[in-house]
């Protein structure tokens, strides 16, 4: 019978994101644990209880005992981000994560941004194109011509 220890490790309950093929099958070893959301919720959490401690002082200024914490634990969450960002860019295109993974913040977020900006300029161009060709704006075009033509 099977002890609730050997449940432990288990990935019921937790985040991941998973790059699925084209036939929509989802392999193990194309999936990124979102781990950034235990750190927002331990900042959050973190940071109203300071918050609310000192809206309950009286007379004193309390110290803020969990503010250290929470302002590492917002930090971690705000690098993990990055990292499970990347991680899943770095799946699509099938580039080795581990070369990035050493990298400092700023490199790793630089090679993000270039990514999806490259991405995002790919995607815009392709909706303009696809609306400068649709109905309304041809015949709005076609109607602007015959009328200065007309002038």
């Amino acid at each position: 019978m099977p002890k609730l220890e050997l449940f432990r490790h288990d990935e019921v309950g937790a985040t991941y994101f998973a790059v699925t093929h084209l036939n929509g099958a989802v392999n193990k070893s194309r999936s990124v644990y979102a781990s950034y959301l235990g750190y927002a919720l331990r900042a959050y959490y973190m940071t109203m209880q300071d918050l609310e401690t000192l809206e309950s002082a009286k007379n004193i200024f309390p110290s803020g005992n969990q503010t250290l914490s929470a302002t590492g634990m917002w930090f971690l969450c705000t690098e993990a981000y990055i990292n499970t960002m990347l991680k899943l860019q770095c799946l699509r295109e099938g580039i080795d994560f581990q070369e990035l993974k050493d990298k400092s913040i700023s490199v790793r977020l630089n090679v993000l941004a270039q990514k999806l900006i490259f991405r995002w300029k790919n995607l815009v161009a392709q909706v303009l194109q696809r609306r400068c060709t649709s109905f309304p704006f041809t015949a709005m075009k076609s109607f602007m011509t015959a009328h200065l033509e007309k002038n």
